[in-house]
């Protein structure tokens, strides 16, 4: 499964307790270089079992659900998502508060690609996802997209050299960044060691 990118609508965030929109992902290529085309986006899956998780994590017993999907649908390039909050959890309000408040602003989705423009296309290497299929959305800190902040600019995105500067080196894994990318070359080993979550996060 694969990670990427989104940010809450803030205009559309209205009422206490009421849904709050996210704008869960757009066409073209993010951080992952990977270009998510809207027209293939298969969404059943994640209708019929609309979680709203924290961080990616659902695996723990302290990893449940602290949200749900009440509203999924495409508009344009856009996959648009409202989430309803679980009133009873007390860190589910917390993070509700964070958004509603502006101290949180990102959001993620969990998905898997299955058709890419031209057979080239690879998580590591990236590339145009034709068809996929969404099957979760969390709320995370910093999200894939650099630019995905909240519309109006007023909390300003944390730049890639930033997270990536308190990380220590190491040789099997090199950053390289041009004017509208973030490359990551890792070597053969840590693929092949490396659980693809856990490298997916450290770089």
């Amino acid at each position: 499964m694969h990670y990427s990118r989104a940010y809450v609508d803030r205009e559309a965030a209205v009422g206490e307790g009421g849904p709050i929109r996210f704008i869960a992902a757009t066409e073209g290529r993010k951080g992952d270089n990977i270009d998510l085309r809207m027209s293939g986006a298969r969404l059943d899956r994640f209708r019929s079992n609309p979680i709203f998780g924290y961080g990616h994590r659902y695996y723990g017993r302290q990893d449940l659900p602290i949200g749900r999907a009440t509203r999924t649908e495409i508009d344009g390039s856009r996959l648009m998502i409202d989430v309803e909050f679980d009133q009873g959890d007390e860190f589910a309000r917390e993070v509700e508060r964070k958004y509603r408040d502006g101290f949180m602003n990102a959001v993620s989705i969990g998905f898997d690609v299955s058709k890419w423009e031209g057979s080239s296309g690879s998580y590591w290497a990236g590339g145009v996802a034709e068809e996929w299929e969404l099957s979760e959305l969390s709320a995370v800190p910093i999200p894939m997209d650099g630019d995905a902040i909240v519309a109006g600019g007023r909390t300003r995105s944390l730049d890639l050299r930033e997270l990536l500067a308190d990380i220590p080196a190491d040789p099997s894994v090199e950053v390289v960044f041009d004017e509208l990318f973030r490359s990551v070359k890792v070597s053969h080993e840590l693929i092949r060691l490396a659980d693809p979550l856990t490298l997916s996060l450290y770089i």
